[in-house]
């Protein structure tokens, strides 16, 4: 390799370029120039610096520098250019060309050339053959032409500053072209790209952080649950209720049976309609009908917020709790005959540790948005209206022979599946709302009637809940297909509206029952086992 140098105090490195007629010519290309040929560079201008090809006027001092480069390399190839720089080039004059003095092609200037070639010693520059990538010597030459060495060497006034204006022009075409690619590929894959987006933004709206710890029912009975560091072994609990397990451990064996009870009474209340409670078994990872602020997500967080209170309040009477006792004796009369005694379901204790724990998610700050919030808080507490309504007044009779001349009495709670039957009649009469302000702040109004506040007693809800006739899961929805449905019914359980108007298909089904039971003085009962086949229907 050898080098010429310029003006600037740069080099470029001359390899040669075999042509069609057997000689060879230096191509420049930018190198490194050596510090002892900057002097002569500068020295030893070119003389025509708009057309100075190989062998032209300035060849003398070109001459020098490849001679020097060559003695200080001892590059045979550098030395073969020194001898092809000495004789008159006949390609230095204008004007047409014939095939046997054709010049290399753009593409043979920038090493890329369509032929053969040989890469060379490493660091040298690679040899390509004269007419390269489909280009013929008469295209080469014609100044008119737009592939033409003429008009790439007359415009930028040597081959190097030609070859290194193709080369830019080259990386800026390749740079365009893979830019395009990238924004079709883009373009094509919007439409799933927007769908995921969509998807995980509903996710992150709507996160339901205050009924994750209903997955308290899938603890295995072997967690013991007596030491603090089991309370990080629990799933679905924030931080607020860890700590509270941690301050209050005798309780968390309540909160497991409560989630427990709340999952099989949500499933028992809606085995009759389209939607049956049935993702309520994935908590923590809840689908869209519980995560969006949807009427079936109102009635889960009433439901959870009764349940807890409730396991809490038993638990008291039972004596399973040591922080608490019986409830209060009622302050009125409790009637004609009766007297109040018993141990009272203490409803007061329950209440309060309930909502500490189950209210502990919707307290912390970003957990979705305020409207969720705000929703999920008032649901939270109609469950515990509904719970404080099914307070009742249960009695014991006293006498002998049971003749009940005194009743002892105490109040008692019903039993969870009683409050949820009532819960469900208000999740069929919920309120849609909108979170709008009023005066300083904003609260949750009827989106039908804004003239009238939202009654503590009813459920309310942010979004209309989605067709849970086809299965979907990505909105929560399993479907109604393979659903028993009853032919003879007129609620919601018949046929006509389980179904989704896709009618069903018959099926019998073998019942084996216990009949003809017999008691029997004292004190046992006998009975025979019967068959009986019924018909059963399911949704297609």
């Amino acid at each position: 390799m050898s080098y010429r140098t310029t003006r600037t105090g740069r080099a470029l490195a001359l390899p040669l370029i075999p042509s069609p007629d057997g000689d060879t010519r230096a191509r420049e290309e930018e190198g490194t120039c050596p510090e002892s040929h900057r002097g002569e560079a500068a020295a030893d201008p070119p003389s025509n610096p708009g057309l100075a090809p190989p062998g032209g006027p300035g060849a003398p001092g070109r001459e020098r520098a490849l001679t020097r480069g060559a003695q200080a390399e001892g590059d045979p190839a550098a030395r073969a250019a020194v001898l092809d720089a000495r004789t008159p080039d006949r390609n230095n004059l204008p004007g047409p060309r014939g095939p046997d003095q054709a010049l290399p092609s753009p593409a043979a200037c920038r090493g890329r050339g369509g032929g053969g070639g040989s890469p060379g010693p490493p660091g040298a520059a690679r040899t390509e053959p004269a007419v390269a990538g489909g280009l013929g010597p008469s295209a080469l030459w014609d100044p008119g032409g737009p592939s033409s060495l003429w008009a790439s060497w007359a415009g930028h006034g040597s081959p190097a500053a030609a070859c290194a204006q193709d080369a830019r022009r080259d990386s800026g075409r390749r740079l365009l072209q893979r830019a395009t690619r990238r924004r079709r590929a883009t373009m094509r894959a919007r439409p799933q790209l927007c769908e995921a987006l969509l998807f995980a933004l509903a996710l992150q709206t709507g996160v339901c952080y205050g009924i994750k710890w209903l997955a308290l029912s899938k603890t295995p009975a072997a967690l013991a649950l007596n030491q603090t560091q089991h309370c990080k072994q629990l799933e679905g609990l924030v931080s607020a209720q860890v700590q509270l397990c941690r301050s209050n451990l005798e309780l968390m064996r309540t909160v497991v049976h409560a989630a427990r009870e709340a999952t099989k009474a949500c499933r028992r209340a809606f085995s009759d309609m389209r939607w049956n409670c049935s993702s309520i078994e994935l908590a923590p990872n809840y689908l869209l009908d519980l995560e969006r602020g949807t009427r079936e997500s109102a009635f889960v967080y009433a439901l959870s917020a009764a349940a807890i209170s409730h396991a809490i309040a038993r638990a008291c009477t039972t004596g399973d709790l040591p922080g608490c006792s019986c409830g209060p004796v009622p302050g009125e009369p409790p009637g004609p005959g009766n007297r109040w005694g018993g141990c009272a379901d203490n409803l007061s204790y329950g209440l309060l540790m309930g909502a500490k724990f189950s209210d502990a998610p919707m307290k912390v700050k970003k957990t979705g948005s305020q409207a969720n919030k705000l929703m999920r808080l008032h649901n939270s507490e109609v469950g515990r209206q509904a719970l404080r309504a099914s307070l009742e007044m249960k009695c014991k009779c006293h006498g002998v022979s049971g003749s009940c001349s005194i009743r002892t009495c105490w109040k008692g709670l019903q039993e969870l599946r009683d409050v949820a039957a009532d819960l469900k009649t208000r999740y069929l009469s919920a309120t849609k709302v909108v979170h709008r302000p009023m005066g300083t702040r904003k609260h949750l109004v009827p989106k039908d009637l804004d003239i009238r506040p939202v009654k503590d007693s009813e459920l309310v809800y942010l979004q209309s809940s989605p067709d849970f006739c086809m299965k979907n899961e990505k909105v929560g929805s399993h479907g109604t297909q393979d659903r028993q449905c009853n032919k003879t019914s007129h609620g919601s359980d018949s046929c006509d509206l389980m179904c989704c108007g896709r009618g069903y298909n018959p099926y019998t089904d073998r019942v084996v029952e216990r009949c003809h039971c017999k008691y029997h003085w004292c004190c046992y009962v006998t009975c025979r086992r019967c068959e009986r086949t019924v018909e059963r229907y399911v949704c297609k």
